[in-house]
């Protein structure tokens, strides 16, 4: 029986994004998921926004969205970092594709989690 070793990472593709503080992405995963993530930067205080797993179209799937919002001093490394996580793949998202939106498209397709709520009191 035949067992492979060294397993070779490699990158497919690439995004040229060319002001990080001020970007929005959208992340497609193996499963046909999307996740956002919205970079915004003002004055020097930066806020990042991601959400996801959302399905276009439906409000709610799955068990969870997972929605996050922080706020900190403009920090190139930090964003970076913020970045390169949310395109690369984790134990549970595998990416498939990762294109770059405005803001307000970004923000659009996201799931407003309010009225989501408000659907089940």
């Amino acid at each position: 029986m035949k067992f492979d070793y060294r397993q070779i990472r490699k990158f497919e593709a690439t995004i040229d994004i060319s002001n990080i503080g001020q970007c929005a992405l959208e992340m497609t995963d193996a499963n046909g998921m999307y996740h956002y993530l919205v970079i915004k930067t003002i004055m020097g205080e930066t806020v990042v926004f991601e959400q996801g797993p959302v399905f276009l179209g439906l409000k709610f799937v799955g068990n969870n969205i997972s929605c996050t919002i922080s706020r900190f001093e403009y920090n190139e490394t930090k964003i970076k970092k913020i970045i390169k996580t949310f395109i690369s793949d984790s134990p549970k998202v595998k990416v498939e594709d990762v294109r770059q939106l405005t803001m307000s498209e970004a923000l659009d397709l996201c799931v407003d989690l309010v009225e989501c709520m408000r659907e089940y009191i």
